[in-house]
């Protein structure tokens, strides 16, 4: 992929192809680690940590505006959050729950994404 960046750019920019053209031409730039190591060419910053981050901050106001739905989604995400409301929980965790919750909160399907909680919280069959 290094030794097509500058091809794929001249192309993407002057002649502006969609998305799916992009899918079709270079299918891997749609794997995640193709997008990690696009995203650090262009920018020279790693990816996910700075994503994580750039999370951190967002996380307390994140947690009440997902604590603040109505219906089964707030329903289900106010009792899986309170297993974060104690303590134990360790920063990676934490930024887990969250991205997995705005996965949830934006409509989008979850599917098998699905978080490890740790021993002190639940037997070792339990997940969020």
């Amino acid at each position: 992929m290094n030794k097509t960046f500058a091809h794929r750019r001249h192309e993407i920019i002057n002649r502006c192809p969609s998305v799916q053209d992009i899918k079709e031409r270079w299918p891997a730039l749609f794997q995640p680690s193709q997008v990690t190591a696009e995203f650090q060419r262009i920018t020279t910053v790693q990816l996910e940590p700075k994503l994580m981050s750039s999370l951190d901050p967002h996380t307390p106001k994140l947690l009440t505006l997902f604590c603040a739905k109505g219906g089964a989604l707030g329903q289900r995400l106010k009792t899986e959050m309170e297993l974060l409301k104690d303590g134990h929980c360790s920063v990676d965790m934490t930024r887990e729950v969250v991205i997995r919750f705005m996965i949830e909160f934006l409509g989008e399907h979850a599917g098998d994404q699905r978080i490890q909680l740790p021993e002190q919280h639940a037997p070792d069959d339990s997940v969020l």
